[in-house]
């Protein structure tokens, strides 16, 4: 049984954990401010591009473009996993990781070959740890996402099914083993606080969006040169863009998760300080109680 002064050092111990769990908390919450901010903020650019392309390709059905063919058969396809840098954040990456499996057995059971991407420091262990072959990682940038190294990394995903890379002016050849049918992404999808789904997306070749609003159906947007010149200054602008949307809404459900798990941590902390305060309190009062008795019954020996 626990003694008076352990549960004493248990409490003051619970409590540190305590004051460090609302600290991460509070942190989490001024992360998650900022971006909450910017996924508003890109939403709408990268919607609206997405409307304008896919009402050039519906009123011109006979325009050929590269990002927008696709095969017939995918027998090889690369899947983008993004996970976080950091862990305390509840479930978040470890139902990214289960997701990827699940759609990595489905992909193969159809016949398609899967290489994995790796975008978060925590997924990148878990993979190397189980042993998964990753041809790419990119890790220990979400603490300062921004556009650039986004640009980077969806201009190095997309060589993939393009087949090469742009160098300025330049393109370069990739590989031959890196080239691909097909590129999937699994990431958390930001809506609340309380709120993220996971997402499971084809980002090439691009899938043209339905257009439900009526304003857009009409809209006929005139050309200067060529459609086909637009149309292809476009498509990788879009790219570039979706794909930095698509790590800010993964690094806001991130923060999203850790905050509502350092406020669950911080709840159970003082659960347990209230529990062993109270052991501590019945331990000590029985204590009291018996020396009272104690002395009572010498009191009462003495007077016979």
């Amino acid at each position: 049984m626990a003694t008076l002064i352990d549960l004493r050092r248990r409490i003051k111990s619970v409590k540190n954990t305590r004051q460090l769990t609302k600290a991460m908390k509070s942190v989490s919450a001024a992360k998650l401010k900022r971006a909450q901010t910017q996924v508003y903020k890109t939403r709408p650019f990268s919607e609206k591009l997405g409307k304008i392309l896919s009402n050039i390709k519906a009123k011109n059905p006979n325009l050929k473009n590269l990002y927008f063919e696709a095969k017939e058969k995918e027998e090889k396809v690369d899947l983008v996993v993004i996970t976080g840098d950091k862990g305390l954040c509840g479930a978040f990456n470890s139902n990214t990781i289960k997701y990827y499996y699940e759609k990595k057995r489905e992909l193969e059971e159809s016949g398609v070959k899967v290489n994995l991407i790796s975008i978060g420091k925590k997924g990148y262990d878990f993979f190397k740890f189980k042993g998964e072959k990753v041809i790419e990682v990119y890790k220990d940038f979400f603490m300062k996402l921004d556009y650039l190294k986004s640009k980077e990394i969806s201009e190095n995903i997309i060589s993939h099914f393009t087949g090469f890379k742009e160098e300025g002016d330049k393109k370069e050849a990739i590989e031959e083993d890196k080239k691909v049918d097909a590129i999937y992404i699994i990431y958390n999808k930001f809506y609340s606080v309380s709120k993220s789904e996971l997402v499971f997306e084809k980002f090439l070749p691009i899938q043209p969006m339905e257009i439900e609003d009526d304003e857009e159906k009409v809209l006929e947007y005139e050309f200067e040169p060529s459609v086909e010149e637009i149309f292809d200054n476009i498509i990788p602008l879009y790219l570039k863009n979706y794909f930095y949307k698509v790590l800010l809404e993964s690094a806001a459900s991130e923060h999203a998760s850790r905050m509502l798990a350092m406020d669950l941590a911080t709840r159970n902390a003082s659960d347990m300080i209230d529990s062993l305060t109270l052991t501590m309190n019945k331990i000590r009062q029985a204590a009291i109680t018996k020396e009272i008795l104690e002395i009572t019954t010498a009191t009462e020996a003495m007077k016979k």
